[in-house]
């Protein structure tokens, strides 16, 4: 893959990631009531704060234990699948 390839890919990932932020952020604003906004937005950030040091725990032990391809292959394939299960959803469909 080379300087080029990783390069390409982590400018895709980050391009996606901020796409996907954007678009969660504009989905809570719109869905949850001005007054409870806060409190979700602390609590949506608390577990994200939270749980990101758990993954990447899991991800060095897979790495591990399995070697890093095979555990960025499984990584992404189950990103896809989780993001895929969610557009299954006529709720998620039907956001505008």
């Amino acid at each position: 893959i080379g300087v080029a390839g990783v390069a390409i890919a982590a400018a895709v990932a980050g391009g996606c990631g901020a796409t996907v932020g954007l678009v969660w952020t504009n989905t809570v604003q719109d869905l949850v009531k001005p007054e409870l906004l806060g409190r979700v937005n602390s609590i949506d950030a608390m577990g994200s704060a939270a749980l990101e040091p758990v993954g990447f725990v899991v991800a060095g032990a897979a790495a591990d234990a399995f070697g890093a391809g095979p555990t960025f292959i499984v990584g992404g394939l189950a990103s896809v699948a989780i993001l895929s299960l969610a557009f299954l959803s006529v709720r998620v469909r039907r956001l505008d």
